[in-house]
């Protein structure tokens, strides 16, 4: 068997496999009771980090507080049942909420719970159909450097939002440049017993987490104010709370909106899921490698599906696996997605035992809380890494990130796709054709440019693209083959394709077309290392009788002799 056998893509999971991933709580078989202790006191951390995060996310996306909790509950409770990670904690993230909150604002629906709850509903959908297309790996073409980008923009347009809260200045709008220059503005009418909660709040979260790192603080910390702001009455001052917050059982079922807001929410929806399957799968990764794991994109795209249906028949808005959440549930010991369940028992004790309490939140608290969270989304280290490595990816990185400052996340997120597509589509479409010698102390042949000692066999041009030839790039493979011979006194041409795992029509057509061509001026084309897809395509398109080697499976090696070995005829 040739090198061009090897390396194949192994086939797409059956679907009598895939159905298999919705069987529920597949990790209870499994379960020891070792673990139980682990999972217990990780889903007590995990929901003493969620209440106070998912009450400053609800508020960043203009929600109540209860529409964050049902957020964590019951997508915590669908990825419970069916997602494969065992660390992987569910809730709000900080770029769903704001891209939530560009949304409703955007939108014509009266009641903005009820809006939530419908993207929720079409997020979750859209997840269950990209999983039974096996859409999983399509998240992969959003590339890290521009998930990066888009990050460090959304941190910082976030921060833009929070700091008239922050400060009790008025609310703020438009773009990152208008915010920070309309809080620049309002500053002198900034309100002191406002700022001084949110600034206090704020350094004390920073301050912790400095000196306690992983620790979960800000449910403690927000305990500490809220007794503050009722002892000192603050909202009689001045400053905004949540107000009351209801304790009552969330109501089952879609919202109640007409077909025209459906469709007005979709394009929302699409954005939130591609925000949330990004971070989700992006978070999964890290964990699966770290643990010797496989990867399963396509159950993970179920399990947020399942989560945010769930999400959305009881009152909720989007939730997916954020880092920050994951991080905590990891490092406090998560075995299982018991923890999840844990967690959620947890959070409906809160919410309906203890939502008189949340009622003495004020708005500077909740900003700081978002600010500490999302400051984490800057990756400076890895910003200047890919300065350092790769300045057009870096480039790509900056270009997501303004896109977020100046478009807002709900565009800027579209961008960021668009950018990573567009970088890999240049790449792609102007591929390389590099010269190849013998390298006898490697045994193989090895590109010439960088390997100048290589011996290049006589009268034999030996080449290889470094992309697979496809109807883009066609063109461009065709002219540098044309000028590879210019000059150069050779009566054969090998080309290796052992890059390409499949190729289609318009590549084949070319070539046929180049091999006629080098043989009107004397010189064969030959093919090596031709994989079986490829094969069978060349073969149905009609060149067997050009490309008479594709039935010898040739390895490039053993194509370069035999082309040497057809000019001794």
């Amino acid at each position: 068997m040739s090198n061009g056998e090897q390396g194949m893509a192994l086939p797409q999971e059956p679907w009598r496999e895939r159905l298999q991933a919705l069987r529920l709580c597949v990790w209870l078989r499994g379960y020891r009771g070792v673990w139980l202790g682990a999972d217990l006191l990780a889903g007590l951390t995990l929901a003493a980090y969620l209440i106070p995060e998912a009450i400053a996310y609800a508020s960043l996306a203009g929600l109540s507080p209860q529409t964050g909790l049902y957020a964590c509950l019951f997508g915590g409770i669908g990825y419970a049942l069916l997602g494969p990670s065992p660390r992987i904690a569910v809730g709000p993230t900080a770029s769903a909420s704001v891209l939530i909150a560009g949304t409703l604002a955007s939108t014509h629906v009266a009641a903005p719970a009820q809006a939530a709850q419908a993207i929720a509903l079409l997020a979750g959908g859209l997840a269950v159909i990209a999983w039974l297309v096996r859409g999983g790996q399509l998240v992969n073409f959003i590339s890290e450097p521009v998930q990066t980008g888009f990050k460090a923009g959304a941190a910082l347009y976030i921060g833009a939002t929070q700091l008239p809260a922050l400060l009790g200045l008025p609310a703020g709008s438009g773009d990152f440049a208008s915010r920070l220059g309309q809080c620049a503005a309002q500053l002198g009418h900034w309100h002191p017993p406002a700022a001084a909660l949110g600034l206090g709040t704020l350094a004390l979260l920073w301050l912790l987490g400095r000196c306690l790192p992983g620790r979960p603080l800000m449910l403690p910390v927000l305990i500490a104010a809220g007794a503050l702001v009722a002892v000192l009455d603050l909202p009689a001052h001045g400053v905004a709370v949540v107000g009351t917050v209801g304790s009552a059982r969330p109501a089952f079922g879609p919202p109640d909106l007409d077909l025209d807001a459906w469709r007005e929410l979709l394009p929302g929806a699409m954005a939130c899921l591609l925000v949330l399957s990004v971070e989700g799968l992006a978070v999964a990764r890290v964990f699966a490698g770290r643990d010797g794991r496989t990867l399963h994109p396509d159950r993970e795209l179920l399990a947020l599906g399942a989560g945010n249906l769930l999400v959305g028949l009881f009152g909720g808005y989007p939730a997916g696996g954020g880092m920050s959440q994951s991080a905590v549930n990891d490092r406090a010991g998560a075995r299982t997605p018991l923890a999840l369940l844990v967690a959620a028992a947890v959070l409906a004790a809160a919410l309906f035992g203890a939502a008189p309490l949340l009622r003495w939140l004020a708005a500077p608290m909740l900003a700081a809380v978002v600010l500490v969270a999302v400051s984490g989304m800057i990756d400076l280290s890895a910003l200047r890494r890919l300065r350092r490595v790769s300045r057009n990816e870096f480039g790509m990185a900056l270009v997501a990130l303004f896109a977020v400052l100046l478009l807002g996340v709900l565009r800027g997120v579209l961008v960021a796709a668009l950018v990573s597509l567009l970088g890999q589509l240049r790449r792609t479409a102007h591929p390389h054709l590099l010269e190849q010698g013998w390298l006898a102390d490697s045994g193989r042949y090895v590109d010439h440019y960088r390997h100048p000692e290589a011996q290049r066999p006589a009268e034999v041009l030996v080449l290889r693209p470094d992309r697979p030839p496809l109807y883009y790039n066609a063109e461009s493979l065709r002219l540098q083959l044309r000028s590879a011979l210019d000059g150069r006194p050779v009566r054969a041409v090998v080309l290796d394709l052992a890059v390409a795992g499949e190729i289609d029509l318009s590549a084949a057509d070319m070539l046929g077309a180049v091999a006629a061509e080098f043989a009107a001026r004397g010189v064969r084309l030959w093919l090596a290392d031709v994989r079986g897809p490829v094969r069978d395509l060349l073969e149905r398109a009609g060149f067997a009788e050009r490309f008479p080697e594709l039935r010898q499976h040739l390895a490039l090696a053993d194509a370069v002799s035999a082309a040497r070995a057809a000019q001794l005829q």
